[in-house]
């Protein structure tokens, strides 16, 4: 059984991209499928109340969703965090390759000073594509 950790290391912009490195095939899968099913988005990452993390795949999973940006425009709302969050997240959307990167959007928790998201932009670099990693979980037959 691994150690649980403290919160307080993995919602840090190291933190949060040690997480994406060392579960790449969880978040990628998460990526990419969505992609297919539903279009260009993010997979979400919530800490929410979250004081510590038993650092293994099945927990990781269980805080991830993915969610599909149509290119809706921004909330009505007047709250400028909202706008900011909707184009920040609006113009990595559009402009990532699916076939080569994931965009992951953490929520909840984290270490922004005044915000409730950080949102990262992780190249495959070293690790499978999102679309081999996808074909590794559900080949085509």
């Amino acid at each position: 059984m691994s150690k649980k950790v403290p919160i307080e290391v993995i919602d840090t912009k190291e933190g949060h991209a040690a997480l994406v490195n060392q579960y790449w095939d969880s978040f990628a899968r998460t990526a990419y499928q969505g992609y297919i099913l539903g279009g260009r988005g993010a997979v979400t990452l919530n800490l929410d109340g979250l004081n510590e993390l038993e650092p293994d795949a099945p927990a990781i999973e269980s805080l991830m969703d993915y969610a599909v940006y149509a290119g809706f425009g921004l909330p009505s709302e007047e709250d400028e965090d909202i706008k900011r969050m909707f184009t920040e997240i609006g113009e990595q959307v559009d402009s990532y390759d699916p076939e080569e990167e994931i965009i992951v959007l953490v929520y909840g928790r984290t270490f922004e000073e005044n915000s409730d998201f950080t949102i990262h932009r992780f190249a495959h670099g070293p690790f499978e594509a999102p679309p081999r990693v996808y074909k590794k979980y559900y080949p085509v037959h």
